[in-house]
């Protein structure tokens, strides 16, 4: 039955894990191939969490979010976030061994990222809506309660998206690469912008490319 968990129901197991001990996990996070796989099957197991839930929301209605009605969205979207957190990984990696003394491999980055993208898809949406729901309700009959509750939800939301969001990923790069955690969190940063530039980019020549005259 351990053997069950430990495989096919890592939603459960590594989600507590995190949740118990959000900065340690990262010296659990080893350097192989069998690390990447197993945190690309508990991405995966996001995915499928991320995409039961957005039919779910969607189910008998038109939804808000741009293109959330187009067919196949939740795949697209679950796509997006599974090539989002392979590219940060790819990128990531050269800058973190620049800072680094080891000879840590991809699959520490790529573990890292996969993790931590599987762990926002469990565990960010629903608190926001918690947070959000609660607030609703519990500020809903009190004179200015649009305002209080505002200040409510920036008050709790922000530093638990900040502490969960980039104080994560920046604690487990640095722990992979054995580098300090403002270094993972520089790493990280710096990759994001290179990435957003690349996307940037290419999604600026592919617009050209389109808008020319055949």
């Amino acid at each position: 039955m351990s053997n069950f968990w430990d495989k096919y129901a890592l939603i459960l197991t590594t989600t507590k894990h995190i949740v118990l001990n959000p900065f340690e996990f990262g010296e659990t996070i080893g350097d192989s191939p069998a690390d990447s796989k197993r945190a690309a099957v508990y991405l995966g197991e996001g995915a499928i969490f991320f995409y039961s839930l957005f039919q779910l929301s969607n189910f008998g209605s038109t939804s808000d979010l741009p293109y959330a009605d187009a067919p196949f969205a939740g795949e697209i979207i679950a796509a997006v976030l599974i090539f989002s957190a392979v590219v940060m990984a790819l990128v990531t990696h050269p800058i973190a061994r620049w800072f680094s003394d080891g000879n840590t491999t991809l699959h520490a980055s790529l573990a890292s990222f996969l993790y931590w993208s599987g762990f926002c898809l469990f565990i960010i949406p629903p608190f926001m809506v918690a947070l959000i729901t609660g607030s609703q309700w519990l500020f809903a009959s009190l004179p200015y309660g649009e305002n209080i509750r505002f200040f409510s939800f920036m008050a709790v939301g922000v530093p638990f998206m900040f502490v969960y969001y980039i104080g994560t990923i920046s604690n487990w790069i640095g722990s992979t690469y054995k580098i300090e955690p403002i270094m993972g969190g520089i790493s990280v940063a710096l990759a994001y912008v290179v990435s957003s530039g690349i996307g940037a980019t290419l999604a600026a020549v592919a617009s050209l490319a389109v808008g020319s005259p055949g």
